[in-house]
């Protein structure tokens, strides 16, 4: 049951990375309708892990646990929205096209 949830999860986050860079390569702006729709992609994966989670104490997998733990740090970190985007990869995206518009 668990490699099942898992199996599912990374597949739908392939499908989820594909549209993203769908609509980058198709150069459609950002929009708050897009923020908005990249949110629910992220919300529903979010449910997924907790599944998991509650799954993985069930069966006191305290590794698996406690290595998801990190990733998970890890990832608030990154998800905490501030000022100080410059080790984003989209900021250093951003400042290389501002460095090439003013050569």
């Amino acid at each position: 049951m668990l490699i099942r949830l898992v199996a599912v999860g990374a597949y739908t986050v392939a499908i989820a990375v594909t549209e993203i860079r769908n609509w980058h390569r198709n150069g459609r702006r950002r929009s708050m309708s897009d923020a908005e729709h990249i949110y629910s992609i992220a919300d529903n994966h979010a449910q997924t892990v907790q599944l998991c989670i509650d799954r993985l104490h069930e069966l006191g997998a305290n590794e698996q646990l406690k290595l998801l733990t990190g990733r998970l740090q890890k990832l608030a970190v990154r998800a905490t929205p501030g000022d100080d985007d410059k080790g984003t990869k989209a900021a250093r995206r951003q400042r290389g096209r501002a460095q090439i518009e003013l050569s």
